[in-house]
Order: C-alpha cells, then sequence, then structure tokens
C-alpha cells in the first residue's frame, strides 16, 4: 500500500527530529537522573541451549535480567549456543585464551583439561562467603566438579538415567512392568505380538546406545570400572564390556528396540513413545521437559522406575546413573571475580531453582521445597527414587572425557550394527593405547 506523500513528509520530519536530537544537534543532552547508575562492568557468558525451545535457557535468561535490574552497574553479556556448536566453540575460545567469564559445563573428565590449562578458577574461597553458597546443596554435589581438592564450577541442575513407561499400556496387556532380564524378554514378546516397540531408543546419535551400555556395564561390574579404563588398571577387553555388547545384541535378536536403532534419531524416538508406538523409553530426566514443553497427549499418565536389572547381578543391583549438570563455571580470565561469583549465587537461588523444577521440569541441584501440586509427578516420583539411591555413577562418555567418550559411544554404535563384541572392544584398545602415547609425546 503506497502512503499519502503529506502522510511520508510527516513521517520524514518526526524521523529526522529524532536523529538529530539523538546527535545533540540543538545542544547538549539531559543531564541524567540521580538515581542512574552507569553500566561499569560487563560479566561475558556462555550458554548451550536456546530461549525458544529449552525452558531451562529462559529462566536463566530471566535470572540474568532481574541480576541486571539489582546490579544495574554489571551488564550481563549471556550467549546461548546449541549443544553440539557448544561443544565446538568453547574449546576454540579457551585455545584461543579468549574464554567467557563464566561458561556452562559437563562435569568430570569434560572440565578436567581446561583445569590442567588453567583456564578455570577455583571457587573454594568464595563457597562458604557471605551467602553460604555451598549450604544449599546436598553432600556430594560438588564431587564431579573436584579437581585435585579444589572445586572448579557450581552445578544448577541434576540428570540421571530413568526408565519411563505408559501404565496404561502394561495394565491392557495383564503385563507387569518389567524388573529382570528375563521379565523384559516376557513383556517385549507380548508387545511386539501387539505392534508395540518395547524400549523406543533410537541410537543414530550414539550416546543413547553410550548411555544404555553403561547402565548395563555398571550393573554388571559396578561403578569403579571405566576410571580404571581411564586410568589403564583394566582393558577394553575387560568381559563385563564383551558380555555387555552380547546381551545389546541378544536384546536386539530378541525385539527389544526399534528395527535398526542405528537409524532412528533422538527425536524420532521421543516420538514413538509419545504416540504409544512404544511401550518404554530408556532417556535422562530431561525428558520430563518434553513434557513440559511439547504440545503432548499424554497428560499425566506417564510412569518412572530404574531401569530393569537386566545383568541379574545380586552384588550391585539396581544402578542409577546420572550427573550434576548445567554446571557454571568461572574463566581465570575473569576481570570482575567477585561480580562473577555473585551471579552464580543468583542463578542458584531458591527462586529460580524452583522455577527449573515447576517451568523445564528438571531436577534441582540444591536443597529446595515446592508445593508437590505445581510439579510434574514424574519429576516428584524421580526425586524420591533417587533420594534412596546408595549411589549414583556418572556417565560413561562424560566419565571417559571427549575423544574417548566418543569413541566408546561409536563402539557401541558398532555393537548395535552387527559387528562382533570382541573384535568392536580390541580395537577400542587399540584406540586407547595409542591415545596414551599421542598424550605422552612433548
Amino acid at each position: 500500500m503506497r502512503l499519502p506523500y503529506k502522510t511520508v513528509s510527516i513521517i520524514f520530519a518526526a524521523t529526522t527530529l529524532i536523529i538529530l536530537a539523538k546527535q545533540h544537534v540543538f545542544g547538549p543532552p539531559e543531564p541524567p537522573e540521580a538515581s542512574h547508575v552507569r553500566t561499569s562492568k560487563t560479566i561475558s557468558v556462555l550458554f548451550w541451549g536456546s530461549v525458544v525451545d529449552n525452558p531451562a535457557m529462559a529462566i536463566f535468561q530471566q535470572a540474568c535480567d532481574d541480576f541486571e535490574k539489582e546490579r544495574p552497574e554489571i551488564a550481563v553479556d549471556l550467549s546461548f549456543y546449541s549443544v553440539e556448536q557448544y561443544k565446538s566453540k568453547l574449546p576454540v575460545l579457551m585455545a584461543a585464551n579468549r574464554p567467557p567469564d563464566l561458561f556452562m559445563t559437563w562435569c568430570g573428565a569434560y572440565l578436567q583439561p581446561f583445569i590442567e590449562a588453567g583456564k578455570v578458577m577455583p571457587l573454594n574461597c568464595f563457597l562458604h562467603q557471605g551467602a553460604e553458597l555451598a549450604d544449599r546443596f546436598p553432600p556430594g554435589s560438588f564431587d564431579l566438579l573436584t579437581h585435585e581438592g579444589l572445586t572448579y564450577g557450581i552445578p544448577t541442575t541434576r540428570a540421571v538415567a530413568a526408565l519411563f513407561y505408559h501404565p496404561d499400556i502394561f495394565q491392557n496387556l495383564g503385563l507387569s512392568l518389567p524388573q529382570t532380564r528375563s521379565e523384559l524378554l516376557t513383556a517385549a514378546t507380548k508387545l511386539r505380538s501387539q505392534g508395540i516397540v518395547p524400549v523406543a531408543l533410537g541410537n543414530k546419535e550414539p550416546w543413547v546406545g553410550g548411555m544404555l551400555a553403561g547402565q548395563l556395564i555398571y550393573q554388571n561390574q559396578g561403578s569403579l570400572i571405566f576410571e580404571q579404563v581411564k586410568a589403564g588398571t583394566v582393558s577394553w577387553t575387560h568381559r563385563a564390556f564383551v558380555d555387555t555388547a552380547e546381551l545389546i545384541q541378544a536384546l536386539l535378536a530378541q525385539g527389544t528396540f526399534p528395527d535398526n536403532p542405528n537409524t532412528v534419531g533422538y527425536s524420532e524416538s521421543i516420538d514413538l513413545f509419545y504416540t504409544k508406538k512404544a511401550a518404554m523409553l530408556l532417556m535422562g530426566s530431561w525428558f520430563i521437559q518434553h513434557l513440559i514443553s511439547q504440545d503432548t497427549p499424554l497428560g499425566d499418565a506417564i510412569g518412572v522406575a530404574p531401569f530393569p536389572l537386566l545383568t541379574e547381578n545380586p552384588e550391585t543391583g539396581v544402578a542409577w546413573m546420572g550427573q550434576t549438570d548445567m554446571n557454571i563455571a568461572i574463566s581465570s580470565k575473569c576481570a570482575h571475580t567477585s561480580e562473577a561469583v555473585e551471579l552464580i549465587e543468583w542463578l542458584t537461588r531458591p527462586v529460580y531453582q524452583r522455577s527449573l523444577m515447576i517451568d523445564a521440569g528438571l531436577l534441582p541441584a540444591t536443597r529446595v521445597t515446592v508445593d508437590s501440586e505445581q510439579v510434574r509427578p514424574e519429576l516428584l516420583e524421580l526425586k524420591r527414587l533417587i533420594a534412596q539411591a546408595d549411589n549414583i555413577a556418572i556417565f560413561p562418555d562424560i566419565g571417559l572425557g571427549g575423544q574417548l567418550g566418543k569413541q566408546f559411544n561409536s563402539s557401541i554404535q558398532m555393537v548395535f550394527a552387527g559387528q562382533d563384541p570382541q573384535t568392536v572392544f580390541e580395537r577400542l584398545q587399540e584406540k586407547t593405547a595409542e591415545n596414551r602415547r599421542r598424550a605422552s609425546l612433548p
């Protein structure tokens, strides 16, 4: 639509006046109000996710906005990257010696190389200052963020792997939720006869299969074996790894998972479960975010339980696997350390921890109480279950670290493709030996 010439002239004249006013052509600007405080310090922050489709990131964005209002002399320069972009972006910034002041990080072996390179600031001296930041967290919260007695990160959430299921499917077919290998086989046979996939596992993204394998290896051998492999005191050809690979292939042959799992993506597996084409889903607790953020017909009908004890090893029992998550660390290059610590303290305050539970469906890192009627029942049940856990082992790829963790996941993907388990782990052992040899070179 064309505007009348007179209207265009008026708009042009008004715009010109605004520009001239901004350039102070008509004289010096008005003095600022006495209460105005000029921003004098900027804290750069790098998080993964998106405020558009990730409710947790929207909560962190709101928290940073609130912090700026409370402390107007501090500007928070918050940037987001997708998880995969983030995995590449942060190491590049670290290598270029241009790290953000605050950054989100995984725990364990992911953070360790940055610590050893002197890129991360220890936080021990700040944990018991002022608001007693450390007192907000239950015992063990900093274990996976501590290196040689020093703590380098503060968690904001926790994540664990669990089995989600449709109670009505099991009820309609007269089945009980499987708790052992034999019960899983019985359930899988009955479910397949009804055209239902027993467990919606998509391994196109190989960390999913790595999570399943980790669950089974911990059941078989306990929680120390990955640390022993990493230290070189145990070989990848240990029977615990080969036996687990053979078990995975047996479960495949029994129809426990979708056909050709390596071709099924993460989103596709979620859709299988949403649409009740699958009865169960092995996934991290972050799946509850999807129940909140996605338009789903499931309502409150989802069950949550520990993963079945498939190795039937009475010595290890139920194996919970997880980690502290969305941890925040401070770069050793940060010029405004005190303000950065203030921001971390702000981000872990009860108001935002409650919001992470209620609005994002995440397990909080701190001791925080909520109105149970406001929280997804799956999250409350999961919180209850893990409170009874004696030990929660770290996700294997996170515990092993970047390159080795990826190689482990890729090896499990080869197992899903039908390759010989013994051969797969012999190759992984050779790669691990080569990694050590290269690391030892000057």
